[in-house]
This record gives C-alpha cells, structure tokens and sequence, in this order.
C-alpha cells in the first residue's frame, strides 16, 4: 500500500489489486463532531445535499452519471468523517473521480433539495 501527503495536504492511500474494477472513496473530516453551533444533524444533511446539484450538474444529472458509471456508490456520514464511496470498472475511474469530485467541491445546495432532505 502507498500513501502519500500532498503539499495541500491531501492524503491520497493506493493499494493495487489486479483486476478491471476498482473503488475509491473520499473521505472528509466533517462529521458529526464537527457540528458546533450548528444543528444536530447538519453533516448527515450536507452529506445528501451535495448530490442535489452542483454548479456543472443538476440533481438528474448527478443520478444518471452514478447508475452509468458506478457498480455500487453510497455516502454515509459518522462522527469524525462524511465519506463518498464507490466501485466502478478501471476505465470509468477517472470520469467517477471527477464526478465524485464535482459534488464535493461545488455543491449549490437548492433550496428545494432540503425540503427533500428533512422529510427522511
């Protein structure tokens, strides 16, 4: 396994494993302990929120590039961390990263979508 720090402090965790799927995930330190002066339950919402939109896809979008890319993708959020997971063939990798990428970096969070969020 190979990991490595980069200058923005990224921390990237490789192991190869031959084959022509691979996963990757994404992890961030936004979890529920990090909810201090806001709401209970304002990572598990933001968790979800971010694939309502970005400011490259709508929420229709998102869903669609997930079923044609991804074997299997989920989210889930715990104490320390909000995670972004998926499995997906070796060649879609790269268009997954980046689509994972997206919904990370540039959510728009519509204000409709937290309608959605709170009645589930």
């Amino acid at each position: 396994m190979i990991e490595e720090v980069l200058k923005n402090g990224l921390k990237i965790i490789y192991k190869y494993v031959p084959g022509n799927i691979t996963s990757f995930c994404i992890g961030v330190d936004a979890g529920a302990i990090r909810e201090n002066g806001f709401p209970l339950g304002t990572a598990h919402a933001v968790e979800h929120m971010v694939f309502k939109g970005t400011v490259n896809k709508n929420e229709k979008e998102i869903n669609e590039l997930c079923d044609e890319l991804f074997g299997f993708q989920n989210a889930m959020t715990n104490y320390p961390y909000v995670v972004y997971y998926g499995s997906l063939l070796n060649e879609d990798f790269q268009n997954g990263l980046e689509l994972f990428s997206d919904i990370v970096l540039k959510p728009t969070f519509p204000e409709n979508g937290f309608k959605e969020v709170t009645n589930c």
